[in-house]
C-alpha cells in the first residue's frame, strides 16, 4: 500500500509539473507574439529623418575649435582634420538638423568634439575612409552618429548619450553602410545603442558598450557578414543584442546583462535570421539569455548563460520555423530553464552542452521533431535533466548524462518514436528514465544507476517500446518498471541491486521479456495483476524471489532460470494459467577435494553431470573447465535442481559428481549430490597404503604439488628395492 501511494503521489507530481511547463510555454508563446510588432514598429520609424535648415559653418581645411560653436558644421573638403579640443558644437534642439555633416567626403578626421542639442550629432552620407574618435554626442534627439551609404569609416572611442526621440533615439546608426569599424564606443541612455540597418554589411564592432538604453543595445536588421566581438550590452531594457532578418553575422566574446523588460528582456535575440554564428558570448541576468525566434541554420557554440529566465530559448513564430540550428559546447547554469525548445522548432542539434543548477529543466522540448541531442550533460536541475513533452517525436538522444536532477530523462504525452542510446542517468531523486503515455520509443545501451526511485519506468499507456541492453544498477525501488503499459519488448537488459524488483510489472499485459538478467534484487521478476506476458530465457540470480507472480494469469515463462533464490525460486500466489515449461530452478555447487590426510588437493579433475548431461568437466574428463585450485576448490558451478517439463509439472534433477587425480592411482569418487540449496561438496582422495604411510612419515600432506607425489612414489619404490636387496644378501 505504501508503494502504491508513493507511485500515485509521484505520478500526480509529474502531471502538475507538466501542467506548469505547459503554462510556461503558453506564456512564452504570448511573448513570441509581442516581440514581432515591437520590431516592426521600429523598422517603420527608423528609415528617415526630418531636418530644417540651420545656420551653417563650412569647413574646407584643417580646423581646431577655440570655443563652443552654435552653428551646424558642413565639411566641404577631403583629407582634413577637425579637432574640437574638448569644446562643444551646440544645437537648438528638435528640428535643428545635423551638427556635423559629411556628404561625399573622404579621409576626414574629427576628434575631441562635444556635439549636443541637434537632431543628429554626426551625419555621414556617401562618405568613406573617415575617422571619428574621442567625440561625445549628447542629447541629440534622433541620432548620435548616423552613417548613410557610407563605407570604410572608423569610429573609435566615441560616446553617444540621451538620444531619445520617439521612434528614433539611436546612439550609433548605420544604414546601407558597409565595411566600417566601430571600436571602443559607448552608447548610453538612448532608445537604441548601436543599429546596423538595411544592407549594412561587413562591418566590425569591437569593444563597444551599450548601457541603459530603453530599447536595444545592439541591433542588426537586414544585414549580413558583420562581426561583433568583445562588446558589452547591459541594462538595455528590451534587448541587449538583436539580429533581425540578418544572415552570416558573427558574434563572439560579447556580454549581455540585465535586460529585464516584461515580455522582452533578451540577452541575444535572433528573429527571422539564418546562418549566423554566436560563439563565446555571455548572457547574465536577462529574461532570456539566447532566444531564437523563427530563425534557422544558426550556430551557437561555447556560449554561457547564467541566472536568466530561459538560458537558451528556441521557438517558431507564426510565419517562420526555427530549424537546423546547432548548439554545441554551451553552458547554462542557475537559470529557470537551461534549453527550452518549443513550437515545431525541429531538426536542431545539441551537442556537448552543459546545463546545471537550473531551477526547472535542463533540456525541455515541447512538440519537437527530428532533433538530435548528443553528449550533453544535465546536472542538479530542479525538475528534469532531459524532457520530451507533448508529441515530441523522432528525436535522437545519445551519449547524454543526467545526474542529480529530479528526473533524468522524461518522455511525456505521446512523445513517440524517439531513440535513446548510450545515455546515463545517475543519482536522480526519482527516476532515471521515465516514459508517460509515450510509445514506440527505442532505448538501447543506456545506464540508470543509484536513482532514488526507479531506473527505467513506463507508465500509463506507454506501449510498444523497445528496451535493449540497458543497465539498471543500485536503484532504490525498481530497476525496470511497467505500469499499465503493454506490448513492450525488453531484451538483454540487466537489473542489479534494486531494493524491490529488478523487473516489475503492475497491471501490464502482453509484454515480452527475453534474455534479461536480474541479480541481487529482492524480486528478480515481479508481476502483479499482469496477464498474458511472455518471459523467455531470463535469468534471476541471488534474489530473495526469482520470479514472483501475484494475481497474474496466463503468462508464459519458458526456459527462464532462477539461481540461488534465498526464499523461493518461483512464486505464484493467487495466479492461474501460467506456463513454466523449460524453466529451471538452480543453485550453486562448489567441489572441494582433499588429499588422503586432509590437505587441499590442487589439480584434481571434476565431472558434474545432471541427468546424464555434463555441466562441468575438467581436462581429466576431456573438458575445458578448471581443475581444483591451491585451496582444493573448483569455481562455483550453476547446477539445475528442478525443471518444469510440462506447464506446471516440476521434476527434480539428479546430479552426480565424479572426482579423480590423473597422476596417481586414486580411486575415482562418484556420488549423487543434493542440489536443493547452494553449498560446497567435499571429496577426499584415496591412495595406496604404503604411499600414504611414507607421505605421513615425510609430513607431506595438504596443498601438495603433483610432482611431490611422483617423487614420493619413486622414493618408495627405491626404498622397497633396497630393503629386498639387503635382505637377500644377508640371508646368503
Amino acid at each position: 500500500m505504501k508503494n502504491k501511494t508513493l507511485r500515485v503521489t509521484v505520478v500526480l507530481t509529474a502531471l502538475l509539473l507538466t501542467a506548469f511547463a505547459v503554462a510556461t510555454i503558453q506564456s512564452q508563446n504570448q511573448q513570441n507574439q509581442n516581440i514581432v510588432p515591437f520590431i516592426n514598429l521600429y523598422l517603420q520609424g527608423a528609415s528617415s529623418t526630418n531636418t530644417v535648415t540651420q545656420p551653417k559653418l563650412d569647413i574646407g581645411s584643417d580646423y581646431e575649435f577655440s570655443g563652443d560653436i552654435y552653428e551646424a558644421i558642413v565639411v566641404t573638403a577631403d583629407n582634413i582634420v577637425i579637432d574640437g579640443k574638448g569644446y562643444s558644437l551646440i544645437g537648438s534642439g528638435s528640428g535643428s538638423g545635423p551638427g556635423f555633416t559629411l556628404d561625399g567626403r573622404q579621409n576626414v578626421t574629427i576628434r575631441n568634439v562635444n556635439v549636443k542639442g541637434w537632431d543628429i550629432g554626426f551625419y555621414l552620407v556617401s562618405s568613406s575612409n573617415n575617422n571619428l574618435s574621442g567625440n561625445n554626442a549628447t542629447n541629440n534627439g534622433q541620432y548620435g552618429f548616423y552613417l548613410e551609404s557610407s563605407g570604410n569609416n572608423t569610429l573609435s572611442g566615441n560616446i553617444a548619450t540621451d538620444s531619445t526621440e520617439v521612434l528614433y533615439g539611436f546612439g550609433f546608426y548605420l544604414n546601407s553602410s558597409s565595411n566600417n569599424i566601430l571600436s571602443g564606443n559607448i552608447a548610453t541612455d538612448n532608445n537604441h545603442g548601436f543599429w546596423l540597418n538595411s544592407s549594412s554589411n561587413n562591418n566590425i564592432l569591437s569593444g563597444n558598450t551599450a548601457a541603459n538604453n530603453s530599447q536595444v543595445g545592439f541591433w542588426l536588421n537586414s544585414t549580413s557578414n558583420n562581426t561583433l566581438s568583445g562588446n558589452n550590452a547591459t541594462k538595455n531594457d528590451r534587448c541587449n543584442f538583436v539580429i533581425g532578418s540578418s544572415s552570416n553575422n558573427t558574434l563572439s566574446g560579447n556580454t549581455a546583462t540585465n535586460s529585464t523588460a516584461p515580455g522582452f528582456g533578451n540577452g541575444f535575440l535572433l528573429v527571422s535570421s539564418s546562418n549566423n554564428t554566436l560563439s563565446g558570448n555571455t548572457a547574465t541576468d536577462n529574461n532570456h539569455g539566447f532566444w531564437l525566434l523563427g530563425s534557422s541554420n544558426n550556430t551557437l557554440s561555447g556560449n554561457t548563460a547564467t541566472n536568466n529566465g530561459q538560458a537558451f530559448y528556441v521557438a517558431s513564430s507564426s510565419t517562420e520555423f526555427s530549424r537546423n540550428n546547432t548548439f554545441s559546447g554551451n553552458i547554462a547554469t542557475d537559470n529557470t530553464f537551461g534549453f527550452l525548445i518549443t513550437y515545431l522548432s525541429d531538426n536542431n542539434t545539441f551537442s556537448g552542452n552543459t546545463v546545471a543548477n537550473n531551477t526547472e529543466y535542463g533540456f525541455f522540448l515541447e512538440h519537437i521533431l527530428y532533433s538530435n541531442l548528443t553528449g550533453n550533460t544535465a546536472i542538479n536541475n530542479g525538475q528534469y535533466g532531459f524532457c520530451l513533452n507533448s508529441s515530441s517525436s523522432n528525436n535522437i538522444l545519445s551519449g547524454n548524462i543526467a545526474t542529480n536532477n529530479n528526473y533524468g530523462f522524461y518522455l511525456n504525452s505521446s512523445s513517440n518514436n524517439n531513440i535513446l542510446s548510450g545515455n546515463t542517468a545517475a543519482n536522480n531523486t526519482e527516476y532515471g528514465f521515465y516514459l508517460y503515455s509515450s510509445s514506440y520509443n527505442n532505448l538501447t545501451g543506456n545506464t540508470a544507476n543509484s536513482n532514488g526511485n526507479m531506473g527505467f519506468a513506463l507508465y500509463s499507456g506507454s506501449n510498444n517500446n523497445n528496451l535493449t541492453d540497458n543497465d539498471a544498477i543500485g536503484n532504490n525501488n525498481y530497476g525496470f518498471y511497467l505500469h499499465s503499459s503493454s506490448y513492450n519488448n525488453l531484451t538483454g537488459n540487466n537489473a542489479t541491486g534494486s531494493a524491490q524488483a529488478g523487473f516489475g510489472q503492475v497491471s501490464s499485459s502482453n509484454n515480452t521479456l527475453s534474455g534479461n538478467a536480474a541479480t541481487n534484487n529482492y524480486y528478480g521478476f515481479s508481476l502483479s495483476g499482469s496477464n498474458n506476458n511472455n518471459l523467455t530465457n531470463n535469468a534471476a540470480t541471488n534474489n530473495n524471489y526469482g520470479f514472483f507472480l501475484y494475481t497474474s494469469h496466463n503468462n508464459t515463462l519458458h526456459f527462464d532460470i532462477a539461481i540461488n533464490s534465498t526464499v523461493q525460486a518461483y512464486y505464484t500466489g493467487s495466479s492461474t494459467g501460467n506456463d513454466f515449461t523449460g524453466s529451471v530452478e538452480a543453485n550453486y555447487l562448489r567441489i572441494m577435494v582433499l588429499g588422503a590426510f586432509g590437505g587441499a588437493l590442487q589439480g584434481a579433475n571434476v565431472l558434474v553431470e545432471v541427468d546424464g548431461n555434463i555441466v562441468y568437466a575438467s581436462p581429466g574428463f576431456n573438458g575445458s573447465d578448471p581443475t581444483t585450485d591451491e585451496s582444493g576448490l573448483t569455481p562455483w558451478i550453476i547446477v539445475p535442481y528442478k525443471t518444469c517439463v510440462d506447464g506446471t509439472n516440476w521434476v527434480e534433477n539428479t546430479t552426480k559428481v565424479t572426482v579423480k587425480y590423473a597422476w596417481l592411482t586414486f580411486t575415482n569418487n562418484s556420488r549423487t549430490v543434493d542440489m536443493s540449496s547452494s553449498h560446497t561438496e567435499t571429496f577426499q582422495a584415496e591412495v595406496m597404503t604404503l604411499l600414504g604411510l611414507l607421505l605421513a612419515i615425510a609430513g607431506l600432506q595438504g596443498g601438495v604439488n603433483p610432482m611431490v607425489y611422483i617423487v614420493a612414489v619413486v622414493a618408495a619404490i627405491g626404498a622397497v628395492a633396497s630393503a629386498l636387496f639387503y635382505y637377500f644378501r644377508f640371508r646368503r
